[in-house]
């Protein structure tokens, strides 16, 4: 846990790009999926959602 920046997670990531004129350097701003698996953080994200309104439309 970082004091500033909260909970943040190392990784190592590569890029695919067919423009051999992309150069990253430290400080770049950026966005990335990550996938674990065959599910995306975001399916993570809204299980507990979708999990509740699949119980709660089913009669018992």
């Amino acid at each position: 846990m970082h004091e500033q920046l909260g909970s943040v997670y190392k990784v190592r990531a590569t890029m695919e790009s067919a423009d051999n004129e992309v150069h990253l350097i430290p400080g770049l701003a950026g966005s990335m999926d990550i996938c674990i698996g065959r599910r995306s953080v975001l399916a993570y994200f809204l299980e507990p959602i979708t999990k509740g309104l699949d119980t709660s439309l089913k009669e018992k």
